[in-house]
């Protein structure tokens, strides 16, 4: 039959929605997104490009790493949104530039499906509530792409150092940069040097590099990220020392050291 006069549901009409309210659409999902996130900020470019910015902390009960700090949406809209689609670029500095731009394709595909309303509320929702996955599908995505130096393309980012997946997968393989660490770092106890070894072998090396020396440094007592690093490093540098030195001096030089840097490596790997 046909709608009821009253309001109630009847016939096809669809139920109403905030986008039947009279005004600017996208100036009201602006409005309600302020109220999530009022540090959001925006601006218009001479082509009429849209930029807003906003930081999210993931809520998804599956992502089970503790970022250093929330992860960075920037959406994109075209003059003529939301007829054309908005684009969203996912940043952090925990995550290396290849994941990200992996993460990044992967919400394209939802944005284009949401293509022709204003959706950016439920982009951010989809990103909040399947974070764990994303993250996940684009580690896998990442480290199966052939291993590039510099960045190019409007999904590159440049990482802080230690972030740097290229440069963490250095540290795992103790080639490249210097291999000494600093005072501070060389002292360890025997088991911290123990605690590292069996970390190794537990964290799954199909991680990404940045994510998984954090999940490493976590079952060190008293070392941070960095420091695991720069251990593990030394310890590899000693090992190929012992490796290439003459004959009669890798016999002299069989230590505690070299040992612990064997142990290392084998757990690595």
């Amino acid at each position: 039959g046909p709608p009821a006069e009253n309001g109630e549901m009847g016939g096809s009409k669809p139920p109403f929605s905030r986008e039947d309210l009279p005004g600017d659409p996208v100036q009201r999902e602006i409005q309600m997104l302020l109220r999530r996130f009022p540090s959001l900020s925006q601006e218009t470019d001479a082509a009429g490009v849209r930029a807003i910015s906003l930081s999210l902390k993931p809520t998804d009960p599956d992502f089970k790493y503790e970022l250093s700090e929330g992860v960075s949406l920037l959406f994109k809209l075209p003059p003529n949104y939301p007829a054309e689609c908005a684009s969203l670029h996912v940043s952090s500095q925990d995550f290396s530039g290849a994941v990200c731009a992996a993460m990044d394709k992967a919400i394209a595909k939802e944005a284009k499906a949401l293509e022709g309303r204003p959706a950016m509320r439920d982009l951010v929702r989809f990103v909040d509530n399947n974070f764990a996955l994303l993250h996940e599908c684009a580690v896998q995505v990442a480290a199966a792409q052939p291993k590039r130096t510099g960045a190019t393309g409007d999904g590159a980012r440049e990482e802080p150092p230690e972030a740097n997946t290229n440069k963490g997968e250095e540290a795992e393989r103790g080639d490249g940069g210097a291999a000494a660490a600093g005072p501070a770092e060389d002292e360890w106890t025997e088991e911290q040097q123990e605690a590292l070894q069996r970390a190794l072998k537990e964290v799954p090396a199909n991680l990404g590099a940045s994510e998984r020396w954090v999940a490493i440094a976590e079952l060190v007592p008293g070392k941070t990220k960095k420091q695991c690093v720069a251990r593990f490093k030394a310890l590899q540098a000693s090992l190929k020392a012992q490796q290439t030195a003459p004959a009669p001096l890798q016999s002299a030089a069989v230590s505690a050291a070299s040992a612990a840097a064997a142990a290392a490596a084998a757990a690595s790997s």
